[in-house]
């Protein structure tokens, strides 16, 4: 019974062992170069096209930024020439009163329009329930800048 569990040991220099151990290392060795090579231009290839990928949305972000930012300009222009109109016919009116303020409003197509005191006090207004509402102390100071 010894003899069928004994494991036969591998004489390595017998030239069976040595014609197929010598082929499947340098088989082995071989595929282990190529694995590596195309590895590592498989990586060096995805990371120059991720990089190239990367820049295109980059630019691409840019200018949006830049189309937004024009944008912005030509809407506060837009906005700043409502107001100025609204203002200069508030301040031609003869007699101050809401239902004037909300008429202007209306035509400027102004969403709301205060008439406000130094102190920071809406004296007349589109929106009623607005009228005798004071602005918190730090917002004063924009207002009376204002009026200097």
């Amino acid at each position: 019974m010894k003899k069928f569990l004994k494991k036969p040991k591998l004489n390595i220099k017998s030239i069976k062992t040595s014609i197929l151990i010598i082929p499947i290392v340098l088989f082995t060795i071989g595929i282990t170069i190529l694995g590596s090579i195309t590895s590592v231009m498989t990586h060096r290839i995805l990371i120059k096209e991720v990089e190239k990928r990367g820049n295109e949305v980059l630019s691409q972000a840019i200018a949006s930024m830049e189309d937004n930012i024009e944008s912005l300009k030509l809407t506060n222009e837009i906005i700043d020439k409502k107001l100025l109109i609204a203002a200069k016919i508030v301040a031609g009116l003869q007699e101050f009163n809401n239902t004037e303020i909300a008429k202007i409003a209306s035509e400027t197509e102004s969403n709301e329009i205060n008439y406000i005191n130094k102190e920071g006090v809406i004296l007349y207004s589109s929106i009623d329930s607005y009228v005798n509402w004071k602005a918190p102390s730090d917002e004063n100071a924009t207002i009376n800048t204002c009026y200097e």
